[in-house]
């Protein structure tokens, strides 16, 4: 296997090139997930700080509200991470099925322009592999 440098960065701007609006909302949608997946350590800090002043007055009716607020914000962005996560994995689904179907198109189209030279020289397997396993 042949690694030249440069590839991956190569690949990414052809992935970007292939797909200019679905990459940027497929990232937004990712970094917006891991970020929610960090947020509850935050939440269950506050709610253990709003019951401990609870805790020593004893004053259960006044904090119930801040702690349902608490779980609601909580809950909605879990719900909003949920439909991120749908959302980029669907994308991700499209976004590489399209680049091997575009990859495949653009390499036979470069095919159609080498000489006859290159086919007579080259098995009819070695040809075909380019584009089932080297894609």
């Amino acid at each position: 296997m042949n690694n030249r440098k440069g590839t991956l960065g190569r690949l990414i701007r052809t992935l970007f090139e292939f797909f200019p609006v679905m990459m940027p909302i497929a990232l937004v949608c990712i970094l917006f997930n891991a970020v929610v997946s960090s947020i509850p350590t935050i939440f269950m800090q506050n709610i253990i700080a709003v019951i401990e002043t609870s805790w020593q007055s004893g004053d259960w009716n006044a904090v119930g509200g801040q702690i349902i607020k608490l779980v609601a914000i909580l809950a909605s962005l879990y719900g909003l991470a949920l439909i991120s996560s749908f959302t980029w994995t669907r994308m991700m689904a499209v976004i590489t099925q399209g680049l091997l179907k575009k990859l495949r198109c653009k390499m036979f189209d470069g095919m159609q322009n080498l000489p006859i030279r290159y086919f007579d020289t080259h098995n009819h397997g070695d040809i075909m592999s380019h584009y089932t396993n080297d894609i």
